[in-house]
């Protein structure tokens, strides 16, 4: 049985893919979210073999960016995408385990979250042969050093939260530790990057790191 999160802004999304997905044997809705907040909630109470996101609600590549971070064993599949390869790309960086189109049915949405739960990616051979592409161009570039200024890696993790957007409340209940550290961490981390207010946090680690698809 494989254990679902939905999780959609839209309501009659929500209720309908809990409905449809429900004839299915294999498949167990265990709830359904339109925010990102109550999403990590969910995350962090329950386990979860899937989460079903749509790309249309606010903050899905957030979401999509946090479960891969901090919660590793749940695939993330993504529903509603165009067939650009940009976009599918994008998430694909993300951290999605899978992704069906704004024209697929429900029978391939099953597939794909199957699939996913397998470990198996359900894409057509053209995306395949983009993110293979990708895949290459990344590795010709030159890393970006794991570490800068003095952070330390649990540093750089609350950093890259905190340049999300994310409140210390959140980052405790994210990271399961507790608030006061994490305002100790967030004090440390303005101070070695030499910014006074939060906001400034995610200008400085672009300046520092630029693209930190692998903080």
């Amino acid at each position: 049985m494989v254990n679902i999160l939905v999780v959609s802004d839209i309501r009659i999304y929500r209720e309908g893919l809990r409905e449809v997905l429900a004839r299915n044997e294999q498949i167990n809705v265990v709830g359904t979210t339109s925010t990102l907040k109550a999403a990590l909630c969910c995350l962090v109470q329950s386990t979860m073999d899937v989460v079903l996101i749509d790309v249309g609600t606010a903050e899905s590549l957030v979401l999509t960016k946090e479960c891969a971070v901090n919660f590793p064993q749940t695939k993330v599949v993504a529903f509603g995408l165009t067939d650009s390869k940009r976009e599918i790309i994008e998430y694909a960086e993300a951290g999605i385990s899978g992704y069906v189109s704004k024209d697929a049915c429900v029978a391939d949405l099953v597939k794909v979250i199957l699939r996913a739960h397998q470990g198996e990616l359900h894409c057509s051979a053209q995306i395949a042969g983009a993110l293979i592409e990708r895949l290459s161009k990344l590795a010709r570039e030159k890393r970006v050093p794991s570490s800068c200024d003095g952070l330390t890696s649990r540093e750089l993790q609350i950093a890259e939260l905190v340049s999300r957007g994310l409140t210390n409340s959140e980052i405790a209940v994210l990271l399961k530790i507790r608030v006061a550290t994490t305002k100790t961490h967030v004090h440390h981390i303005l101070e070695k990057l030499g910014v006074r207010r939060r906001g400034e946090v995610n200008n400085r680690l672009n300046d520092r790191y630029g693209s930190r698809a692998d903080l």
